[in-house]
């Protein structure tokens, strides 16, 4: 080694919280935004809103896109592998959706289901993990 020459160790990155840690933090994330879902999905007499969130469709976009968010990262902490958590975020995202619809057709006395609800639903999600798997993940 010649005098004057320093050799820097690289630095692995490390995380905030563990990775065990994580995995509790986004599925209770995720249970919660389930049960508001399934109340809001369900219950005959919702809370009005202001009007600028009073447009339905958005409100379904911006749930499913938060639900995405939230499942997305759990199946990426649980499965420990990004596309496939990510993949089965979507999945689960969409298939809670039509289930959500069904349910208000065969269940709720109240609420109806509405394809375009659905769709709502699916592009929120889509938009998620669409940036999702873009997304570029540090090392």
């Amino acid at each position: 080694m010649l005098t004057g020459q320093r050799h820097e160790k690289k630095e692995t990155p490390t995380h905030l919280i563990s990775d065990e840690v994580a995995l509790v933090l986004y599925a209770a994330l995720l249970a919660t935004w389930i049960g508001c879902l399934l109340w809001s999905s369900l219950a005959s007499h919702l809370p009005t809103v202001p009007k600028i969130f009073a447009w339905d469709k958005l409100q379904h976009f911006s749930a499913y896109a938060i639900l995405m968010f939230f499942s997305g990262n759990f199946f990426r902490s649980l499965l420990k592998h990004r596309r496939k958590g990510w993949i089965t975020g979507f999945l689960f995202t969409v298939g809670f959706g039509l289930l959500m619809e069904i349910a208000q057709e065969t269940i709720s006395t109240s609420r109806h289901a509405d394809w375009k609800d659905f769709v709502a639903n699916t592009l929120g999600a889509g938009l998620v993990f669409t940036v999702a798997l873009l997304k570029k993940e540090k090392l």
